[in-house]
Parts: structure tokens; C-alpha cells; sequence
């Protein structure tokens, strides 16, 4: 493939997934405003979202996909789309990275096909300017590994920042971080594998410090405090339904409709399998950093208590290649790899990316109206809710995360709570999970004439008001 060729690839894949632009209503999945907030504290040099009284520090998320966003930030101000449209570019960065990626590996027309296959992905349609770090995190986990498999490995130095910057992105990076050292020292450069592994060390532990003393916490603490409540004998529960979810999950973007979940994940097992064997293969010959990524990838995922659909495109790319790899490896002529690859691209395409068009049109969040009226309310007391930096965003008012249920709430100030049916959180624990029995009792206290309703949104959402006068006892964990 020439590089004229080659640039208009990439540009017609990034043109048809502009059809999918923004993917959903801002805020649709709780945190995009967060990451836009915090944007704008990067913009004002303070790292807080600036809707707390005091405007404390935030420790709790990672400031890499903020600084990358504060350029949207200092353009669009108030607005999504700028938040949105500088997301999608990152997902166009996805698609000329992974193209590149492939192309090591194999010949440019089958790097072609594999790349459509992850860029056409209905579930990456769906992420086309979706305001989170998931795609941002592997355009940047991409450029690592291209620059670890130089023949000619890049400067050790510079290897090791960009692992940093993908673990600041997304600490769900953090198995790559590990991978790229420990690959380096597999080909016996070990001081490469030293540099690059100090570089990370050093950031990772410059991270934690910071948020010691801002006042944050650990993604591994916050798993662990998870299964802390129903012990570690949930761990394979939750391990077993991570991966069933995710093979029938990824069968389903194949399928023409995603809705016959027994073939979903018939099919999502059937190219989980061929990776798997390929993973396999390459371990026994020697594991290049991807294979140590994906390996490691997969190890978190299924012990991580939680599960969401935005887990699963960046490791798309790595699936892809391995379920291409195991084919080959049992026997399937590359030509009709090739054409199921571009059968598989095409068959979901009429349905769901359809679907996806449709959804992507949908702008308004479900309770505008509630969000009218918590602006409308007096400034004298505060609000607090689950998404609590999206429904400030909306409303336009200060919103406290919801306190823990026990503790005193006359002292907050609080005069107002935002219900909304938070589902399930993610959790792969089901109800053993703590912020679900935190949920439950914050719903008994809502209950209680501790609080009164005084609006109702059209999606179901509920304004409550707290009750003054009215003592509010701990209600039943």
C-alpha cells in the first residue's frame, strides 16, 4: 500500500466513523465531565474540578486524559463539542496507529482488513467522541509498543515516558508499563528494560505521593476495598463473569444484531479461543511486549471487580490480531483469513452501526428537566448525587458526591439530593458490592422523613429535599 493509499484508508475510515459522532449525550456514562472539569483546572494551573466548596485538590483520577483534553478545555468552555470533537480525534489516531501496528506484522492488504475490522467495530463507533480515556489511553499504549519493536529501539528514556503518559491516560495501563521492560530484558537489553522500568517507577511513585498528600486514593486500593466486603472468595464469580461478559460482548459487535446472546458468545469464545492459542504459541517461542500486555491485560481484568463495556475496544486490537495469528497457526489459508475479516467487518455494519447513528443523534440528557430545576433551587444549601461532577455540569450549581449514609449530614450542609438509578455501577460482585449496599441504604434514608420528594423528572430522576429539623438516624447497612 503506497503512502497515498494509505492516507486515504485512514481517512475513509475516519470519515465513515464521523457518522457515529458524538457516540452518545455528554455525560452518558457519569465521568466524561469529570476528565472535562478537571481540564479546566489544568487551564486555571490548580487540579480540582472547582465545584467543591474550597475548591480542594483531586486525587483521584490520574491527570493524564485531563492535560490532554485542557486545549478542548481552554476552546469550548461550557461547551460539549469541542470536549467531543477533540475525543474523536483521538480515535482517528487510534486507527493510523493500529494500521501501522499491523503492518509490522503482516502484509499491508491484511492490515488493512484487520484495522476496518477495529475501526468499524460497532462498539468502536459507539466511542466516537465519547469524552473518556479508553481510546486516548491505547492511541498512546499504540505509539509504546511501535517504539519498543524498533529494530533499532528508541531512546530507553523516551520508551519509558510514553509508558508513563499511557498510565497517567488510563492506569488500567498499568500491565503495559510492566510489559515493555520486561520485553526489553527478554532480547537481553537490560539496561533498555532498566531505564525504561525506572522512568515509569519514578512517575508512578511521583503520582502517589501527590495524591498521599492531596488527599486521593489507589486504583488497587479501590479494588481491594471492593472485595474487602464479600471477602476474596468472590474473586472467581467475578472473574467468570468479566470474561463471559467480555467474549459475548465482543461475538456480539460480529453478529449482524448483537442479540442472540448464546451465539454472541459462541462466537466471542470461538475468537477468544484462536487468541489464546496464538498467546500461547508466542510464549512458548519468547513473548514480544504485546503478548505480555494482552497476557497481563487479561490477568487484571478478571480479577477487577468491576465490568464495563468501555473495557473491551482497547484491547480490541490485540484480540484481533490474535484470533488472526491462531487461525493461521491451525491451518487457515491467509486468503480466507482475509475474507472473513472483511465479512466480519461488514456483517454488523447495516444494523448496528445503524443503531449506533441514531443514538449518537441523541444530545439532550434524559433529565434536562431535573437538571432546570436543581438550577432553579437556592444556593444556601448544598446538592449531592452519584454523578455528581456531570450533574453539576448540567445544572450549573456546586453537587458533593453522595456521603457515606452513616455519616452526620446536618453538618454538609445539605439540602438537597439528585436520584437517578445509578444500575449497577459496573460491579461484578452484584449485591456483596459495597457502594451497592451504600446505595441501598441511601435509598431507605430517602425513604425515611429525613427527606421529602419535591420534583420528579420525566425519566424517573427525583429531587429530594432534606427535611430541617428532622433527626436522621443510620439506616440498615
Amino acid at each position: 500500500m503506497t503512502g497515498r493509499r494509505f492516507f486515504l484508508f485512514v481517512l475513509a475510515l475516519a470519515a465513515f466513523q464521523t457518522a457515529a459522532f458524538p457516540g452518545q449525550w455528554f455525560g452518558a456514562e457519569g465521568d466524561e465531565a469529570l476528565y472535562a472539569l478537571l481540564a479546566r483546572g489544568v487551564n486555571r494551573g490548580h487540579y480540582g474540578l472547582g465545584i467543591f466548596p474550597g475548591d480542594p485538590l483531586y486525587g483521584e483520577v490520574t491527570p493524564g486524559w485531563p492535560v490532554l483534553l485542557a486545549p478542548a478545555a481552554l476552546l469550548s468552555g461550557d461547551s460539549p463539542l469541542g470536549y467531543q470533537a477533540w475525543s474523536f480525534l483521538w480515535l482517528a489516531a487510534c486507527d493510523l496507529l493500529a494500521f501501522l501496528w499491523f503492518r509490522r506484522r503482516m502484509g499491508a492488504r491484511q492490515a488493512a482488513a484487520l484495522t476496518a475490522l477495529f475501526a468499524l467495530n460497532p462498539l468502536v463507533l459507539s466511542r466516537a467522541g465519547v469524552v473518556m480515556p479508553e481510546l486516548p489511553g491505547l492511541a498512546v499504549a499504540l505509539l509504546a509498543l511501535l517504539l519498543a519493536d524498533r529494530r533499532g529501539p528508541a531512546p530507553a528514556p523516551a520508551v519509558g515516558a510514553v509508558l508513563a503518559a499511557a498510565y497517567l491516560i488510563r492506569p488500567a495501563l498499568l500491565p503495559l508499563a510492566l510489559a515493555v521492560p520486561a520485553a526489553y530484558w527478554v532480547r537481553g537489553l537490560r539496561r533498555d528494560a532498566a531505564v525504561s522500568g525506572a522512568v515509569v517507577g519514578g512517575c508512578w511513585a511521583a503520582w502517589r505521593l501527590w495524591t498521599r498528600w492531596a488527599g486521593g486514593f489507589s486504583d488497587l486500593g479501590e479494588g481491594l476495598r471492593a472485595l474487602s466486603g464479600p471477602g476474596f472468595t468472590a474473586l472467581p464469580g467475578a472473574a467468570f463473569h468479566n470474561i463471559a461478559q467480555a467474549l459475548a460482548l465482543w461475538g456480539g459487535t460480529m453478529t449482524p444484531t448483537g442479540g442472540l446472546r448464546a451465539v454472541s458468545f459462541l462466537l466471542g469464545a470461538a475468537a477468544g479461543a484462536l487468541a489464546a492459542y496464538a498467546l500461547a504459541r508466542r510464549f512458548r517461542k519468547g513473548p514480544d511486549a504485546a503478548s505480555l500486555f494482552l497476557a497481563g491485560a487479561v490477568l487484571l481484568h478478571l480479577c477487577w471487580p468491576w465490568w464495563y463495556e468501555r473495557y473491551l475496544p482497547p484491547l480490541l486490537p490485540f484480540l484481533i490480531l490474535g484470533a488472526w495469528q491462531g487461525a493461521l497457526r491451525l491451518g487457515l489459508p491467509r486468503r480466507w483469513a482475509f475474507r472473513a475479516a472483511v465479512v466480519l467487518t461488514l456483517l454488523p455494519l447495516p444494523w448496528q452501526a445503524a443503531a449506533v447513528v441514531r443514538r449518537a443523534a441523541v444530545q439532550e440528557p434524559p433529565c434536562a428537566d431535573a437538571y432546570a430545576f436543581l438550577k432553579s433551587l437556592p444556593q444556601d444549601r448544598l446538592a449531592a448525587s452519584v454523578y455528581f461532577a456531570r450533574d453539576s455540569w448540567y445544572s450549573g450549581r456546586p453537587v458533593l458526591p453522595l456521603p457515606p449514609p452513616q455519616a452526620p449530614l446536618s453538618g454538609l450542609r445539605l439540602g438537597w439530593v439528585f436520584w437517578t438509578d445509578p444500575g449497577d455501577l459496573g460491579s461484578s460482585l452484584g449485591g456483596a458490592f459495597p457502594a451497592q449496599r451504600s446505595l441501598k441504604a441511601w435509598e431507605a434514608l430517602l425513604a425515611s422523613p429525613a427527606f421529602r420528594p419535591v420534583f420528579r423528572g420525566r425519566d424517573g430522576s427525583v429531587v429530594y429535599e432534606a427535611v430541617e429539623g428532622t433527626k436522621v438516624t443510620r439506616p440498615p447497612s
